[in-house]
């Protein structure tokens, strides 16, 4: 390889490190503290998906609102499933997505397997709350 070549190879990398880190940070925005915005008000987290979280008060109604219409969906049940049934599908689906087994795979996945898990997590609560 000459000294042409390896300048554009050099170029070419930058350029690429350059727009996906636009990319991947214009999907995750970070406060200038590097962490995850804070709503202040309340001092919850914006992305604050546990039942703990919803008894607090961090939901807004909207998300109250999601969860009560597609907590079946989130859970892959019937509105009309019993609680074994409920307890089976989140048994299946928390060890699906448990952020453990994906610790190895990168900080994307891993953030997105805690994502899925507190939608699990909620969406369990909320149908043991229903089936009492």
């Amino acid at each position: 390889m000459n000294r042409n070549e390896l300048i554009f190879i050099f170029v070419c990398a930058l350029l690429g490190y350059i727009v996906v880190s636009w990319i991947l940070n214009k999907k995750a925005p970070l406060s200038s503290s590097g962490s995850r915005q804070k709503n202040h008000e309340e001092g919850c987290s914006k992305e604050d998906t546990s039942f703990q979280g919803a008894k607090n008060g961090c939901y807004e109604s909207s998300k109250e609102d999601d969860i009560s219409k597609s907590w079946f969906n989130v859970l892959g049940v019937s509105e009309s499933a019993s609680k074994d049934q409920i307890t089976i599908a989140y048994k299946k689906m928390i060890s699906q997505y448990h952020p453990d087994k994906v610790a190895s795979l990168g900080v994307e996945i891993r953030d997105l397997s805690e994502s899925m898990t507190k939608k699990i997590n909620v969406a369990y609560s909320y149908a043991k709350s229903l089936r009492g």
